[in-house]
C-alpha cells in the first residue's frame, strides 16, 4: 500500500510532492520490516490554523498557507510507529469495503493522535 503524507493534508492534493511510504508484508500486524520505501518529498507549503485573521485576501479565513520550514522540507513527517498504525487501519478498512479504499487520515498536531477522517471505496 501507498500513504502520502504531508504537513497538512490540503497541501498534498495538486499542492506539491508529500512522502510516500509503502509498507508491505503481513496485512493484519504490519511490522516495522514492512516499511519497503519511504521516499522524502519537497513539501513546501503547509497550511496552519489561522484563527480567522489575515493581512491579504488569500489568507483571510480560518487556515492560512505558508512555506515549510527548512527542517519540515528535510524530515519525514510519519515515524515507524505511526506508519504502521496506518497501514494496520487501512487494511481494517479495506476489508470491510471488500476493495482497495482511498483512505484521508489526520494528525493532532497538538496530541499527535491518528485520526481517520474519510474512506471512499
Amino acid at each position: 500500500m501507498l500513504i502520502d503524507a504531508a504537513w497538512l493534508g490540503e497541501a498534498v492534493v495538486g499542492r506539491g510532492r508529500p512522502d510516500r511510504y509503502r509498507v508491505q508484508g503481513v496485512p493484519r500486524r504490519p511490522v516495522v520490516d514492512s516499511i519497503v520505501e519511504r521516499s522524502l518529498g519537497r513539501k513546501r507549503l503547509k497550511i496552519i490554523n489561522n484563527d480567522g485573521v489575515g493581512g491579504d485576501d488569500d489568507q483571510a479565513g480560518p487556515t492560512a498557507t505558508v512555506d515549510t520550514t527548512e527542517d519540515e522540507r528535510n524530515r519525514l513527517v510519519l515515524d515507524d510507529p505511526d506508519l504502521l498504525a496506518l497501514a494496520r487501519w487501512a487494511v481494517i478498512i479495506e476489508d470491510h469495503y471488500g476493495r482497495p479504499t482511498d483512505i484521508e487520515w489526520a494528525k493532532d498536531g497538538v496530541t499527535g493522535d491518528l485520526f481517520i477522517v474519510q474512506a471512499r471505496a
